[in-house]
């Protein structure tokens, strides 16, 4: 369940909207994104608690998704983590909401290695 109170233009509390989406909405969504196998999609709270994952992973690896030092709200930020997939993390900027997606650096590469391939053939030959 997502929800975000509702405040007048004073700032008053006026009621609170809620919405409830099933998680198979998100995997559904994650898995038409096309971006491979080894792809990992994560939907955090901004405190840490998971909210989505996909595909579904064991309990314990769904934390390990999120890294350490979440970005301010509206910021990002790219690495690659100690196990060669490369992340970008994202703190929604009007939601309390973080979102991660990491790729296996090899998969990330791999067309690129291709075309290089073909190309260095093509220019050797």
């Amino acid at each position: 369940t997502l929800s975000r109170p509702l405040t007048t233009a004073e700032g008053n509390f006026a009621g609170l909207v809620a919405a409830g989406v099933f998680v198979t909405y998100f995997g559904a969504t994650y898995a038409e994104a096309g971006l491979g196998a080894g792809a990992r999609f994560a939907l955090f709270r901004a405190d840490g608690a998971t909210l989505a994952t996909w595909p579904l992973p064991r309990p314990e690896d769904a934390a390990a998704a999120l890294p350490q030092g979440v970005p301010a709200p509206g910021a990002g930020l790219l690495h690659v983590t100690e196990d060669g997939r490369l992340t970008a993390v994202r703190h929604l900027a009007r939601f309390p909401v973080v979102l991660v997606v990491s790729q296996p650096v090899v998969e990330v590469l791999a067309d690129w290695r291709q075309r290089m391939w073909r190309n260095g053939a093509a220019t050797a030959g």
